[in-house]
């Protein structure tokens, strides 16, 4: 991967082909996930599963417009079982701040949920004890903890709005 290309080795010869023109500025928002490879590129995120990349953030394109291009180099993903996760920093959108952002996409479902902390996530992964699986962060504040458990943000009750189509109740 580079900025605007994802080039290809081939057994013979020694210089790559560049093979699509979308490529990504920060390697560390590479994600291999279950239905393939998903990054994040000045445009949006894609899902790269041979052919040409899929650009899967358009229902978020307003979250993705937000991000400063001084931070596309510090995006950074990781996964559990069925989610694909990029920090992405602080964002302004509609005059709103939004601190720390995280964006999750479910790939089972291909739904988008946007998340804001108190801290950044600067690392995750996936744990694997004798009881099942956990996904670990480490935040910029250097403590470690586990993504998605429990009703509290470390001590600090968490907070949600929710955002939906128009329905009408009767």
């Amino acid at each position: 991967f580079k900025p605007n290309y994802i080039y290809r080795f081939r057994t013979s010869g020694t210089d790559p082909d560049p093979l699509i023109k979308v490529g990504t500025r920060s390697q560390e928002s590479i994600v291999e996930g279950k239905r393939g490879m998903y990054f994040h590129h000045d445009t949006g995120f894609y899902r790269y599963s041979g052919g040409y990349p899929e650009e899967i953030g358009r229902a978020i394109s307003d979250v993705i417009t937000a991000i400063p291009f001084t931070q596309y180099d510090d995006i950074f993903g990781f996964k559990d079982s069925d989610h694909i996760y990029w920090s992405i920093g602080n964002l302004t959108i509609s005059g709103e701040t939004w601190s720390n952002v995280v964006v999750r996409y479910t790939e089972s479902s291909d739904v988008w949920t946007i998340y804001s902390y108190q801290t950044q996530i600067k690392r995750g992964i996936t744990y694997t004890t004798p009881t099942g699986q956990s996904t670990l962060v480490g935040l910029d504040n250097g403590v470690v903890a586990t993504l998605n458990s429990g009703t509290l943000d470390r001590a600090e009750p968490i907070k949600y709005r929710m955002i939906t189509k128009w329905y009408e109740l009767e």
